[in-house]
């Protein structure tokens, strides 16, 4: 049981509310999926405790949000022998986190201040998920957010693919391009098999001045690669992925219900990985055995370990570190101010500066512990130089446009 002692009582306070006394464990108020309540006020000194049965594997998104902001409040989830199994612990008053049961049973979400501050707040838990099979009728799984959504289908985007509004409806994308609609209130699916090791890149082309985001799932639906920014075409690829049926998702932003026209298109090969650096899906960044495959799932990943997005990683690491495209240099950190502050990450751990902040990462070796713009050299991964043309890279380099620019970047055989 996670009860605290009784030794000291608990003094009620002026603003309390409804759910009170909730300030001890084995008080936890019991909600469920679907509460949110934005009169909810923490007294001075205490916690608040809220009790939710889950069933396993079940996913949740919790999210706290303080009146005023600048009040630091944090969120944490328990297992019912008081073990902390999630965390967030921003600077503010807004946090938000994604859990998924290991076991069926009751965990105590706990919302606590920083130094004694009072504050109202609002707690939501949301139904997480997937797949939209998690949701209810007129509900559908907002694939980036992992929790499901109110969808009513628009008057717009329909195309001779629907209805492919949902992931069960997803049709088989071929060899063949295909065309269709979309518009803002309209989602289209379609399904992609691939055989174990082989790379599939999925691209769509659209009408100019418009756009179209693309999503990629795998079969039990996590993320395995997203397109979310402005160019045109726009393009996921599912990297060495183990087999199995895949999602490709094309939505917009929100906007007027306009239909855009669009060309979705795929290519494929078959290979087999030879190390991480061969993983160019952000959801699949390990090489195992010839084969991409992702990351432990639900907030599992130690520091140190490779991760797709923060919501792997467990709450010793404050996020996932993104590094070059693809998902082999993602690695669950945080910041730090030296080696010492890195000692759980293997016996390997540097403090290095990356992306204008000092960060947890390994020591590389060789090159092949280092994207292919950039080369091992005393143990960091650097870039290998800026460059306008060939003429400018060493042998074995090509010029290669980035999102940082153009960078000379190792050209590996195929």
């Amino acid at each position: 049981d996670a009860a605290e002692p009784d030794a000291a009582p608990i003094t009620p306070c002026a603003q309390e509310d409804d759910l009170a006394p909730n300030q001890r464990p084995r008080q936890a108020a019991p909600i469920e999926p679907g509460f949110s309540r934005a009169d909810l006020y923490i007294c001075p000194d205490q916690a608040d405790f809220f009790a939710v049965a889950l069933a396993a594997e079940q996913r949740i998104r919790v999210e706290l949000a303080a009146d005023p902001v600048d009040r630091d409040l944090d969120l944490v989830v328990l297992d019912a022998s008081g073990e902390e199994l999630a965390g967030s612990y921003g600077e503010y008053g807004e946090e938000a986190l994604r859990f998924v049961a290991p076991a069926a049973g009751t965990y105590i979400i706990q919302v606590q201040s920083y130094r004694g501050q009072t504050a109202r707040y609002r707690l939501t838990v949301a139904q997480g998920c997937r797949l939209d099979a998690a949701c209810g009728d007129e509900q559908v799984c907002d694939t980036l957010e992992e929790t499901c959504a109110p969808y009513s289908a628009g008057a717009c985007g329909d195309d001779a693919h629907e209805p492919d509004d949902r992931h069960a409806q997803a049709g088989l994308l071929g060899a063949a391009a295909v065309e269709g609609l979309i518009c803002p209130q309209d989602r289209d699916w379609f399904a992609v098999d691939i055989a174990d090791g082989d790379t599939v890149e999925v691209e769509v082309g659209f009408t100019a001045g418009r756009n179209v985001d693309l999503v990629a799932l795998g079969p039990e639906g996590r993320l395995v690669d997203a397109a979310l920014g402005d160019a045109n075409p726009e393009r996921v690829v599912f990297s060495h992925a183990p087999a199995g049926r895949y999602l490709v998702g094309l939505q917009m932003p929100a906007g007027e219900a306009v239909d855009t026209e669009y060309v979705l298109s795929m290519v494929g090969s078959s290979g087999a990985c030879r190390i991480d650096r061969d993983c160019l899906s952000l959801g699949l960044p390990s090489c195992t055995d010839g084969v991409c495959q992702p990351a432990p799932d639900g907030g599992r990943v130690k520091p140190g370990g490779r991760c797709g997005r923060g919501a792997d990683c467990s709450p010793a690491s404050s996020f996932c570190l993104q590094g070059d495209p693809g998902g082999h240099d993602n690695v669950c950190t945080r910041e730090c101010t030296s080696a010492d502050d890195c000692a759980d990450f293997g016996g390997d751990g540097i403090c290095d500066r990356i992306q204008g902040a000092m960060v947890c990462v390994h020591a590389c070796v060789s090159d092949d512990d280092c994207g292919l713009v950039r080369r091992c050299e005393d143990g960091e991964c650097n870039r290998r130089g800026r460059c306008n043309g060939a003429a400018d890279c060493g042998p074995g380099e090509a010029c290669t446009a980035t999102d940082f620019g153009n960078w000379c970047a190792l050209v590996e055989n195929p």
